[in-house]
């Protein structure tokens, strides 16, 4: 059996979640919100590896670790991170990595002996800006880590994908990858065959980057349906990395895209199930997808082409903006 955490905004961010929720699954595939696992200033991304849950404190600028319990969070650290507005966490190898919306800047926390972050260790600040009055400055988004160790982080403010190296001081970066100007490059998801899938907010398009000496390039970009004007969020695969689903705010849909032989290929839509698609998870043949500003999680089964098909009506969540499975201990 399966639980499910959920992040949110809270009251500070025009949002209703009092912390860190939790989730079972409901009969039908969707999933139901059964109470709070631990209260928390706006939880609003969540990672987790070893019985300890990571939470990106979007709200006060900080980072909090936690105990996965039978009946909720036991919470282990709470500090300050590198900027204002942390809005993605990783971890990768003994460190744990901040991606801080407000400030442009990356963060590194090392990691203690019982799994939880300790204080900020290293500032790889941000620089640059774009085109468009959303990049008038660095807008660090996003935290991939790579089997190989390296780690590619998001700039959606200046249009840039960046790439490190861990070393004993925590990521050393190597190299920085460009995108079109405007393209707002928001989320990454790795591709089987090495290739990393770029969501763009402001460019309405999914980027590959395709590796090479060392480093990525970019290839396609695969133009996103009626997202014009729009602001995409949310990347995810299946679990053979075949069938990609994109959250699109504003008409509010999940795109469904193809991967083959190193092209996009769109496939169909379906609307999102609620108001501002936030983030999308793949879990057990299910797709379900995070409505923050209806307050909804909406749950998709997976047909064998990939196509999503609605399961059951949406649940209400309160502003919720990520969900992670968790073991039930």
């Amino acid at each position: 059996m399966v639980r499910f955490l959920a992040g949110g905004y809270g009251p500070g961010l025009r949002g209703l979640a009092a912390g860190i929720g939790l989730a079972v699954g409901r009969a039908d595939g969707g999933l139901e919100w059964t109470g709070l696992a631990a209260g928390i200033p706006s939880p609003s991304w969540l990672a987790g590896r070893g019985g300890v849950v990571h939470a990106a404190l979007e709200e006060t600028g900080e980072i909090a670790s936690f105990r996965l319990e039978r009946d909720g969070l036991a919470l282990l650290s709470r500090h300050l991170t590198a900027g204002g507005a942390p809005c993605h966490v990783a971890v990768a190898g003994g460190s744990l990595v901040v991606a801080c919306y407000g400030s442009g800047a990356v963060g590194v926390h090392p990691l203690a002996a019982d799994g939880s972050a300790g204080g900020l260790a290293q500032v790889l600040p941000g620089r640059g800006s774009g085109p468009l009055p959303a990049q008038a400055g660095p807008h660090a988004h996003h935290v991939l880590p790579l089997p190989d160790g390296r780690v590619l982080t998001t700039d959606l403010g200046a249009d840039q994908v960046h790439l490190h190296r861990r070393d004993d001081r925590g990521l050393a970066r190597i190299g920085s990858i460009s995108l079109p100007a405007g393209t707002g490059p928001r989320d990454l998801l790795a591709l089987p065959g090495g290739e990393i899938a770029v969501l763009a907010e402001w460019g309405a398009t999914v980027h590959l980057l395709v590796p090479e000496a060392g480093t990525f390039v970019v290839g396609s970009a695969t133009v996103l349906p009626d997202a014009v004007g729009a602001q995409p969020a949310g990347l995810v695969c299946s679990a053979d990395g075949r069938q990609l689903y994109a959250g699109v705010r504003g008409p509010n849909l999940v795109v469904h895209l193809r991967h083959r032989r190193g092209r996009l290929r769109v496939v169909g839509q379906v609307p999102s199930g609620g108001d501002w698609p936030r983030s999308l998870l793949v879990a057990g043949g299910l797709l379900h997808v995070t409505n923050q500003r209806s307050g909804t999680v909406a749950s998709f089964r997976l047909a064998a082409d990939g196509v999503p098909h609605p399961a059951g009506e949406p649940a209400p969540f309160p502003t919720p903006t990520c969900l992670l499975p968790v073991p039930v201990r």
